[in-house]
C-alpha cells in the first residue's frame, strides 16, 4: 500500500493555492475575499492540529510504530505551543469576543 510522496513545500503550496491570501490588502472589497480565506485556513489548521493531537494521545500503547507517531506528534506539540506563547502582540487576557 504505496502513496507516491509529496514533498512538504509542495503541500504547502497546493493549500496555500486552494484557500489564497490572507493577508490584509488595506482593501475593503479585496480583505472581505481575504478574510473569507483565512477562515478558510483556520477551519484547516484546526483540523490538522486536532488530528495531530489524537496522535499524541496514544503515547502509552504498547507497539512501537504508534508510540513512534505519538512521540513524534507531541514533539512538535510542545514545540507549537513553546512558540505560540512568545506571541506578544496579543491583548493580555485575549478575548474570543475581541475578534467579533
Amino acid at each position: 500500500m504505496s502513496k507516491p510522496k509529496i514533498d512538504d513545500k509542495t503541500m504547502i503550496l497546493v493549500v496555500q493555492k486552494l484557500t489564497g491570501r490572507c493577508y490584509p490588502y488595506g482593501d475593503t472589497s479585496i480583505d472581505e475575499y481575504r478574510k473569507e480565506n483565512l477562515k478558510l485556513k483556520i477551519a484547516v489548521a484546526e483540523s490538522l492540529l486536532e488530528e495531530i493531537i489524537d496522535a499524541g494521545k496514544l503515547y502509552d500503547r504498547a507497539e512501537y510504530s504508534i508510540q513512534d507517531i505519538s512521540n513524534t506528534a507531541n514533539q512538535w506539540l510542545v514545540g507549537t505551543r513553546d512558540c505560540l506563547n512568545y506571541i506578544d502582540y496579543l491583548p493580555k487576557p485575549f478575548k474570543e469576543s475581541d475578534t467579533e
